[in-house]
C-alpha cells in the first residue's frame, strides 16, 4: 500500500470491553520461548473502542485492492492522542499511537512522535528494549541515516 511493510501489530478485542496488545505472534514459539510482553486491559470500553478503530483501519487496508483514502472516515477519528489522552482510573493517562503515518486517522498520534516524546520527557534515564536498532533506512537500495530517535536520545 505504501511501498512495503507488514502488519506487525498483535491485538485481541473481546466484547468491546477487554483487550490485549502485545509483541507476541500467536504461535507456539512466541508464546513459549521468545521474550515477549503485552498489556491486558479489562473492563475498559473507552480503550477497547479506540483499539477497535485501529483494527478497523487494518481491516480496511487488508481488503483486496485497498488504497489509503485521501481522508479517513470520521468514524475512525479519535479524541485520544498525546495532547488529549484518556483519563482513566489509573495513576496516569493513556492514548494509543500507530504507524505508519498514513494509517493514522484524524486525532491519532504516530508511533514515532510517541517514542520521541517519551524520550524527551525523561528526567534521568531511558531504558530501551528492542530486538534491533538501526538508525538507518536499511531495507532500501541506498541506506540512509534516520536521525529521529538518535536525535531524541
Amino acid at each position: 500500500l505504501i511501498g512495503s511493510g507488514i502488519l506487525h501489530t498483535k491485538l485481541w478485542l473481546v466484547d468491546g470491553r477487554h483487550a490485549y496488545i502485545g509483541s507476541a505472534n500467536s504461535d507456539w514459539r512466541s508464546l513459549t520461548e521468545v521474550k515477549e510482553m503485552g498489556i491486558y486491559i479489562q473492563d475498559c470500553p473507552c480503550v477497547a473502542n479506540d483499539i477497535k478503530k485501529l483494527f478497523d483501519v487494518y481491516w480496511m487496508m487488508g481488503a483486496s485492492g485497498a488504497q489509503i483514502p485521501d481522508q479517513w472516515p470520521d468514524s475512525l477519528s479519535t479524541p485520544y492522542n498525546e495532547a488529549t489522552p484518556m483519563n482513566l482510573s489509573t495513576n496516569g493517562l493513556v492514548y494509543l499511537s500507530s504507524s505508519p503515518p498514513q494509517f493514522c486517522t484524524k486525532g491519532r498520534t504516530g508511533d514515532g512522535n510517541s517514542i520521541t516524546s517519551t524520550i524527551h520527557k525523561a528526567n534521568k534515564f531511558v531504558y530501551i528494549a528492542v530486538m534491533d536498532y538501526f538508525p538507518t533506512f536499511i531495507y532500501t537500495s541506498k541506506p540512509k541515516y534516520w536521525a529521529d530517535i538518535d536525535t531524541a536520545l
